[in-house]
C-alpha cells in the first residue's frame, strides 16, 4: 500500500505547494488535499503524476 504522508513530506521538502502540483498534474487542489489526508485514494495515474513531479520512484511510497 502506498505511504500516502511520504507524498505530502517529500513535496514540503521541496518547498513545493499544493497549488503548484495542481498546475504541473492537472489534478484539482482539493484532490491533492484529500490525498495527502487519507480522505481519498489516488488513482495510478495521479499516483504516477505527482510523484514525476516530486522526482521520486513509486517504490518510495510503498510501506
Amino acid at each position: 500500500m502506498f505511504n500516502l504522508k511520504k507524498l505530502r513530506q517529500t513535496r514540503l521538502a521541496l518547498g513545493f505547494k499544493q497549488s503548484y502540483i495542481s498546475h504541473l498534474t492537472g489534478i484539482p487542489q482539493s484532490t491533492i488535499s484529500r490525498i495527502e489526508k487519507g480522505e481519498r485514494s489516488p488513482t495510478i495515474k495521479e499516483v504516477s503524476q505527482i510523484i514525476q513531479v516530486l522526482n521520486i520512484k513509486p517504490i518510495d511510497l510503498i510501506e
